[in-house]
């Protein structure tokens, strides 16, 4: 009797320690599971948030493992990175809702690539859309871990220009793979999405590829692919701030480019004070697009304050940001950059900067005193500003 007592005692304990445990109703887990990566690795859980990529969470891999639990009252999407040497420095979607279990195994350093499974439907669709261009994908992360690996270093060892500027030379080599996989990729998704379901992840492509316009503006398969796969929006979405955004990404209206006379539109500085460019004509201009989420941007302030400083006779520095209005607003109060800080305060990336066609930032362009565009360029590293203003800027 009592070894049957116990071995109905042992079945109980069992039973109970095999079965894994529920997710509470108003929380997601992700658990992980990685080879080749080492232990000690940090991985970070992102939101996007209008635009910005907001950290939520860190776990260090130990075993091979890591997880992330939180709390979530509606499906959203969560952003899976690492910033350690021989990652790529792009992140692999997560959709998350809640009393959901996410499991994430990777076999090697490339994070976008990592197989994520869930019952989650937008999971499903971002995994459909991966795998339709697995081997562009990979062969493009290769090259994006160099990439990354060498600005890492770039900065590191600022205060060498000429190694700089070998590290930037292999940068621009390196870029020359790996963009246009891609647009290879960017081709086979849109594809897809022809026939593809509407969802989040076909939305946020959509937007994605609208906003790559730029980058591809003289390869007209790559704008008729996007132009085809806008008219396939449900006039709902047409409709909505985001859906306008595309369009006129897609469809433009007076753009401005070098030599032509500058845009302008309604400003407004923290206080909500109306400003337009015209009201600084007499001086050069230099527009600056950022973001208090770009890396590059932030290290920019101190070569840009040098800047101010030094042409103020010359010279207006106005800084136009695509944050928020209170994202915005906590910067500048807290940093006090220089120059005239102001905000469209678009919900999208509308207004001046579709029609200055700023794709990505750090995006500058530089005016003459009487108002006619007169040099562009994007990204920065160390001593790019003070050689682009000496170009053309004269005491």
């Amino acid at each position: 009797m009592k070894s049957l007592l116990y071995a109905l005692l042992a079945a109980i304990t069992t039973t109970s320690c095999s079965v894994t445990p529920s997710v509470p109703a108003n929380k997601f887990l992700i658990e992980g599971t990685v080879e080749n990566v080492p232990d000690s690795t940090i991985i970070t859980l992102y939101k996007l948030e209008k635009q910005l990529g907001i950290p939520l969470q860190k776990d260090t891999i130990i075993n091979g493992k890591f997880s992330f639990c939180d709390t979530v009252s509606i499906l959203q999407e969560r952003l899976l990175m690492s910033d350690a040497k021989g990652f790529p420095g792009s992140w692999r979607s997560i959709w998350v809702m809640p009393g959901k279990r996410i499991s994430v195994n990777g076999k090697d350093k490339l994070i976008p690539l990592w197989d994520v499974k869930s019952d989650i439907a937008e999971q499903q669709e971002e995994n459909a859309f991966i795998a339709c261009a697995i081997e562009e994908q990979r062969n493009s992360l290769i090259q994006s871990v160099k990439d990354y690996d060498l600005q890492r270093e770039a900065r590191l060892h600022e205060d060498n220009p000429q190694l700089v500027k070998s590290y930037w030379k292999q940068i621009d080599s390196i870029r020359k793979i790996y963009f246009p996989l891609n647009k290879e990729i960017a081709i086979k998704e849109m594809e897809r999405m022809k026939t593809a379901p509407l969802s989040k992840p076909w939305i946020k492509r959509l937007e994605l590829y609208a906003k790559m316009i730029l980058l591809y503006k003289d390869d007209s398969l790559y704008r008729a692919n996007v132009a085809s796969v806008c008219q396939l929006m449900p006039e709902e979405l047409k409709q909505s701030d985001k859906g306008k955004a595309i369009l006129q990404y897609v469809f433009p209206q007076n753009t401005v480019s070098i030599g032509d006379d500058m845009a302008d539109g309604d400003l407004y500085d923290k206080n909500g004070q109306l400003h337009h460019l015209t009201e600084l004509k007499g001086k050069y201009i230099l527009l600056d697009f950022w973001s208090s989420g770009c890396g590059p941007c932030i290290e920019s302030i101190p070569e840009m304050d040098e800047i101010i400083k030094t042409y103020k006779d010359q010279l207006n520095v106005v800084g136009i940001s695509s944050d928020p209005k209170d994202i915005w607003i906590k910067y500048l109060n807290e940093k006090n950059p220089a120059g005239y800080q102001w905000n469209e305060l678009k919900k999208e990336r509308t207004g001046l900067a579709a029609r200055y066609q700023v794709q990505a930032i750090p995006h500058y362009f530089l005016i003459s005193p009487e108002g006619k565009v007169i040099d562009t360029w994007k990204g920065y590293r160390k001593g790019l500003l003070k050689a682009k203003i000496i170009e053309h800027v004269s005491f």
